[in-house]
C-alpha cells in the first residue's frame, strides 16, 4: 500500500474553532508521478473541488470555513518529510439560519467501517466506527424535542456524507484515494496498536448531539 493522508479542515462559528478530520488511503501511485502523500496540496485541492459545495450547504451562514490541511504518512504511520501543505478557503455557510441555542449543537454522521488492518503494534481496536459532527445547526432545523426537522438530514448532510465517503478519483492521474477511519487498540489502559478501515457507508442522525469539547473532532 502507499500510504496515508490526513485532511483537517479547520473553521469557526460564534468565535469557537471547529476542526474535523478526515483520513484516506492509496493502494497504489503511478511510478513516474510518484506518491500521492509526499505532497498533499493536489489531494487538498481535489478534496475542496469533490466536497465544497456541500459542506458549506449543511452549514449556516455564521460558520466560516477558514482553511483545509493535509499531512502525508507512509505505511508505518510515519510523517513523509514535506508532506505539509494548506489551502486558505475563507467560505462561509451557505444553509439557512441564522438563531442559535448553542453552537455547540450538530448533526452526527456515523460512518459504518469494514474490517481492522494492521497498522502498528497488535491487536484490534473495541471501537470499529467513527463520526464526523457537522455544525454548528441553527435552532430552525431542531425540534422541542431535539430532533431534526424538514429535510435537513435527508438532503443536506445526506449529500455531504455522500461525498464524504466517495473516493478522491484519478486526479492528476494518481490513483484513487479511499476514505478510512483509523483505530487505537487499548489494553489494560495501554495502547497496544493502530488499524485501520475502509469507510463503506454511514448512518444519518435524528437527533441532535453536542460537540465534544476535545479537538480535533475525529
Amino acid at each position: 500500500m502507499a500510504g496515508f493522508g490526513k485532511i483537517t479542515v479547520v473553521g469557526n462559528a460564534g468565535g469557537q474553532n471547529i476542526v474535523n478530520v478526515f483520513w484516506y488511503r492509496s493502494e497504489q501511485w503511478f511510478p513516474l508521478l510518484g506518491d500521492p502523500f509526499t505532497t498533499m496540496q493536489e489531494v487538498i485541492d481535489h478534496w475542496i473541488l469533490v466536497n465544497l459545495n456541500t459542506w458549506l450547504f449543511c452549514h449556516p451562514g455564521a460558520y466560516v470555513l477558514q482553511r483545509v490541511e493535509g499531512v502525508g504518512y507512509n505505511n508505518a504511520m510515519v510523517e513523509q518529510d514535506g508532506s505539509t501543505a494548506v489551502r486558505t478557503v475563507q467560505e462561509v455557510g451557505t444553509g439557512n439560519g441564522g438563531e442559535f441555542d448553542s453552537y455547540a449543537l450538530t448533526a452526527n454522521i456515523t460512518w459504518i467501517c469494514g474490517p481492522q488492518h494492521q497498522i502498528s503494534g497488535v491487536g484490534s481496536s473495541q471501537r470499529n466506527r467513527g463520526t464526523t459532527a457537522i455544525g454548528p445547526v441553527a435552532s430552525e432545523k431542531i425540534s422541542d424535542s431535539g430532533h431534526f426537522v424538514g429535510n435537513y438530514i435527508s438532503q443536506d448532510v445526506d449529500a455531504a456524507a455522500n461525498t464524504l465517503r466517495s473516493q478522491l478519483v484519478d486526479f492528476q492521474a494518481i490513483s484513487n484515494l479511499t476514505p478510512v477511519r483509523l483505530h487505537t487498540a487499548v489494553a489494560l489502559g495501554i495502547k497496544t496498536g493502530t488499524t485501520w478501515s475502509d469507510i463503506l457507508g454511514y448512518k444519518l442522525p435524528t437527533k441532535v448531539s453536542v460537540r465534544r469539547s476535545r479537538l480535533p473532532e475525529a
